[in-house]
C-alpha cells in the first residue's frame, strides 16, 4: 500500500511530494478511530551531544540481551 493510498482523498501525490522541510503527513488516531490525513510541522532536532552515541552503545552492551555472556562468547556466535 502506498502512502498516497493512506492519505487519499485529503492529500494526493502532489501534496506528499511537495511537503516542506520539517513537515510530515500523518493519520491521527483519536479514541481508537483513524481520522483524515493532515500535515503537521515538526521542529529540527537539537544539536547532538558529543560522545553520546558511544555512551548509548556501551550501556546497551552492558544491559542488552547478551549482557550475561562474556565478550569472547558473543564474538563466537
Amino acid at each position: 500500500m502506498s502512502l498516497q493510498q493512506c492519505t487519499h482523498p485529503v492529500l494526493g501525490a502532489y501534496d506528499l511530494t511537495h511537503l516542506d522541510v520539517f513537515q510530515a503527513a500523518v493519520r491521527p488516531l483519536v479514541g481508537a478511530k483513524e481520522l483524515a490525513a493532515v500535515t503537521v510541522r515538526t521542529r529540527p532536532l537539537p544539536k547532538g551531544i558529543k560522545g553520546r552515541a558511544s555512551q548509548v552503545r556501551r550501556v546497551a552492551r552492558a544491559h542488552g540481551p547478551d549482557a550475561q555472556t562474556k565478550p569472547e562468547e558473543r564474538r563466537a556466535s
